[in-house]
């Protein structure tokens, strides 16, 4: 898949290793969101803490076939 970063530079983004990826301190609403998009979206790939190409950031949640980001803030933002 082809991803543009955040400086408008095209990078080649291979997601299936993001694939049962799931941070082991992940706040419990990270939890809750991605628990509650799997029953909602059951054959969904929701693919979780994915690298932003180019970036030293990463996306919480992904859902490839939606094109489709959540970013959890928890009390870890505050």
């Amino acid at each position: 898949m082809k991803v543009r970063d955040l400086q408008g530079n095209i990078h080649i983004w291979n997601i299936s290793k993001y694939i049962d990826n799931r941070r082991i301190n992940a706040s419990q609403l990270h939890i809750n969101a991605v628990n509650f998009l799997r029953i909602i979206y059951p054959a969904l790939q929701i693919l979780e803490e994915v690298n932003i190409q180019g970036e030293n950031l990463y996306l919480d949640i992904y859902i490839p076939s939606m094109k489709t980001a959540v970013e959890c803030h928890g009390a870890q933002h505050s």
